[in-house]
Parts: structure tokens; sequence; C-alpha cells
């Protein structure tokens, strides 16, 4: 009977059978396994190719804000001010930091992370500092000039008037006092000025000095952790 000799058939041969079993019970593992290991291998490579050009948008627009701020204390110590020009120029590569900053939880690195947002925030403010120290500056010197024009002609119509010669002197007299508050008063906006604008230069330095440093930490994130590979066990993967 065809049921007798499957039975016989299984008994003999059950060791041999469990073997077959077996073992497609382990390719289908392996078969799971690789596919899944696969899937995982592609995953990794994605974040690494994500991580490698988010690094190198970084350093590049790090070292374009340290070359401006180079620009900017050569032209400070040239003409005794700062260029409005390269302060929009790095306010063009804060905005650029800004958008990175908006995509740097894939670098998975909470040292560097914060660095970058830090080293953002720290810039924004002493740029916006820079912007409104040399508005002012502009205005004090404008109306400065404006104010000794004015006195000016105050004092040459007082010297050709046909008058008391005591009233002239006097009145010649209170337009100089004039002269002497407004120049005293504008030198002391200067030196409030000047000692703003030397902690402004410190800041920038410190910026310097933060942005090499975060240009240094980059590159060894990308050498160790993207150069690098690893092998993942459970997938059976070496990336």
């Amino acid at each position: 009977m065809p049921s007798e000799i499957i039975n016989n058939l299984l008994i003999e041969y059950w060791s041999e059978i469990l073997v077959v079993i077996a073992c497609l019970g382990v390719g289908m593992i392996i078969l799971g396994i690789r596919k899944s290991g696969s899937n995982f291998r592609q995953n990794i490579i994605n974040k690494k190719i994500i991580k490698k050009k988010l690094i190198e948008s970084y350093i590049d627009v790090l070292n374009n804000i340290i070359e401006l701020i180079d620009k900017i204390n050569e032209y400070e110590k040239s003409f005794g001010k700062f260029n409005d020009k390269h302060i929009y120029y790095i306010l063009d590569s804060l905005n650029t930091m800004q958008s990175l900053n908006e995509e740097n939880k894939a670098l998975e690195e909470q040292t560097i992370q914060s660095g970058l947002i830090d080293i953002t925030f720290k810039l924004s403010e002493v740029l916006s500092s820079l912007y409104h120290l040399e508005n002012e500056n502009y205005e004090i010197q404008k109306k400065y000039q404006e104010l000794v024009v004015s006195l000016s002609r105050k004092y040459k119509n007082v010297e050709i008037q046909d008058e008391i010669y005591n009233e002239n002197i006097d009145m010649k007299k209170h337009i100089m006092s004039e002269v002497q508050l407004l120049k005293d008063k504008t030198e002391n906006l200067m030196v409030e000025y000047n000692l703003q604008k030397e902690k402004r230069e410190k800041d920038l330095n410190e910026i310097i000095i933060h942005c090499k440093d975060l240009i240094y930490k980059l590159d060894q994130f990308k050498i160790k952790q993207l150069a690098a590979k690893k092998i993942y066990v459970k997938y059976l993967s070496y990336v």
C-alpha cells in the first residue's frame, strides 16, 4: 500500500530527511540574513555618503569664513574700520551654515554638532554687533562734520557783522565753547567705539580659532568614522 511504503521510507530515511529539512531551514535563514544584510549595508553606505557631503560642505564654509575674517582684519588695520562688504559676504556664509545646521543630526556626533551650532550663533552675534558698530561710527562722524560746518558758518557770520566789538567777542567764545563740547563728546564716543572695536576684533580671532578646531575635528571624524570599516556579524556584512 502506498501509505505503508511512505511510512517505511520515512522510518528508513528519517535522519536524512531531518538533515534536508535542517539544511532548508538554515538556507532560508541565511537567505533572509543576506537580504536584510544587503539592505542594512546599503543604509550604512547611504549614511556615509550623506555624512561625507555634509562634512565637506561644512569644511568649505568654515574655510571661507576664516578667509573673510582675515580680510576684515587686514582692512581694519589699513583703514581703521570694518568693511561692510566683507561683513555681507560672511553673512552669506552664515546663511549657508544655518542651512547645514538643519541637517547636522545626520553626523550623529554630539560634540561636533554642538560646536557647529555654537559657532553659528557666536558669528551671528559678532556680525550683528560689527554692523551696528560701523553704522554708529558713521553717524557719529557725519553728525560731527555737519555741526562743525554749521558752527564755522556762525563764527564767520559773527566776524563780518557790524556790531559792538564786545558782543562779537562773546558770541565767538560761545561758538568756540560749543565746538569744544562737540569735540569732547565725539572723542568720548570714539573712545567707546574703539573699545567695542577691540572687543569685536578679539571675538573674530577667537572665531577663527574655533573654526580651525572644527575643521580639524570634521577631518578626523571623516577619517575615523567614514573611511574605517566594521564587521556586522548579525547581518553578515563588512561596511
